[in-house]
């Protein structure tokens, strides 16, 4: 299981709270503002980036427009600004229900035998706050930036439905162009506020996988270098793999047949590129990791809870055809999966963690850090990690022979010990050989 590292206490600390705390939304644009620019651009669908000019339009000085320009960008990127992920985290629903998770987290460990407690709930609201703030950051306006971040598509999509209207004004063009940003606005600040409060889910569940002792060993996985097997493409197993999946290692190929011959469930599995590098793995060298790690997405199959995650029970029955696929093919498993009422069922049933928390991903350009796993408008999906016991065996076994061969080369070179004290010559006298191992 993942278990997240405290940092130190921030140097603002989440429990204290700015009175009154302003809207996260800013100030709504005013239907009578004068902020803008002297002329509509109504066509130019690719100019220069509307949202990073928006910022310098509205600190200018005014100019005397009209108050609505169909077709404006800068008015129309106006619609999709102002969210303030700072004063979303200060909210007070928010907070109520972090600091309700932060301080059961700490009475779970304090009611446990010994009554250590590592998580406490300063320090748990301290490290959420971090957490909050790079989480909401990247899934509102740094995945798949610059064209297609969250903001980006709720932008181009207004701009679309306006040049729809101005390509074939109605009498009441303004009015149907105003009631159009009213409701792309509304609907961007319904993202944005989806985004906060599904965070707090995951924090609450992260409080529980960290907190709560479960009747379960731990599993442990490891990914095997590449060299140990072939991979397989979706060319070659268009029914196991997603369409624009990288290639896998054919340990997984031989994992999802195993678990769709005897399941109900129709998932397949989907790789990227370097997906397998943020793992554990073997061998030494992190470029050469196998092909061991992929995704699989049960929208099709599963439908999701109130709490956004997939149906609990169904998710479950799936976890279990996934261990007896895992049985059949002699391989060992962990996941991560963010649902802890799931991942303790799961784990406590089979007697192993195979299902872990993910918290903490990221790299140095997608917010390092940041939550990515979860309920939308996070990423709903399982991630999976497999290791074929046979091959791990070879491994083992090939790392002992490199050992030995390595001890026996050394004990061929002739020992020279340091001249004892008072002497004026060397022993030359060779160490006993060792005996060469049998592969």
């Amino acid at each position: 299981m993942l278990t997240p590292k405290i940092p130190k206490p921030l140097a603002v600390a989440a429990s204290t709270h700015r009175a009154p705390a302003p809207s996260p939304w800013g100030a709504a644009p005013s239907r009578s503002d004068t902020r803008l620019p002297p002329a509509p651009r109504w066509l130019a669908l690719d100019a220069a980036d509307p949202l990073a000019a928006s910022a310098t339009a509205a600190t200018a000085a005014p100019a005397a427009v009209s108050a609505t320009v169909p077709g404006d960008m800068a008015q129309q990127a106006a619609t999709v600004s102002g969210v303030s992920v700072e004063d979303l985290f200060e909210q007070p629903a928010i907070q109520q229900r972090l600091r309700a998770a932060a301080e059961a987290a700490e009475a779970s460990e304090a009611a446990q035998p010994g009554g250590e407690v590592t998580h406490r709930a300063d320090l748990l609201m301290d490290y959420w706050r971090q957490r909050f703030i790079d989480s909401v950051n990247y899934i509102l306006f740094v995945r798949n930036a610059p064209r297609a971040s969250k903001q980006r598509k709720a932008h181009r999509q207004l701009r679309r439905l306006e040049y729809r209207l101005i390509q074939h004004p109605p009498p009441d063009l303004i009015a149907q162009v105003e009631a159009l940003r009213d409701a792309t606005r509304a609907e961007w600040q319904a993202t944005a506020q989806a985004a906060a409060d599904r965070f707090v889910v995951l924090a609450e569940n992260e409080a529980q996988f960290v907190s709560v002792k479960q009747r379960a060993s731990v599993e442990r996985v490891w990914g095997l270098p590449d060299v140990m097997e072939p991979t397989a493409t979706v060319a070659e197993q268009p029914e196991l793999l997603n369409k624009g999946s990288r290639e896998v290692a054919q340990a997984v190929i031989n994992f999802m047949a195993a678990f769709r011959k005897n399941s109900r469930f129709r998932a397949k599995a989907d790789n990227y590129e370097g997906h397998e590098l943020s793992n554990p793995s073997l061998g030494g060298d992190p470029r050469h990791v196998g092909k061991y790690s992929f995704d699989v997405d049960l929208s099709g199959d599963i439908a999701t809870g109130p709490d956004g995650f997939y149906d609990k029970a169904q998710v479950i029955a799936f976890f279990m055809d996934v261990d007896k696929a895992a049985v059949a093919t002699n391989t060992a498993w962990v996941a991560l999966y963010n649902d802890f009422a799931v991942a303790q069922a799961v784990n406590e049933a089979l007697g192993r963690r195979h299902i872990g928390f993910s918290g903490g991903g990221g790299n140095a350009h997608s917010a390092p850090g940041s939550f990515h796993h979860g309920p939308a408008p996070y990423l709903l999906h399982i991630h999976f990690n497999i290791m074929p016991r046979a091959l791990k065996a070879q491994y083992d076994s090939s790392v002992r022979w490199v050992r030995a061969v390595r001890d026996y080369a050394k004990s061929l070179v002739p020992r020279v010990p340091k001249r004892p004290a008072g002497q004026g010559s060397r022993s030359n006298k060779p160490r006993p050989r060792a005996k060469l191992p049998q592969p």
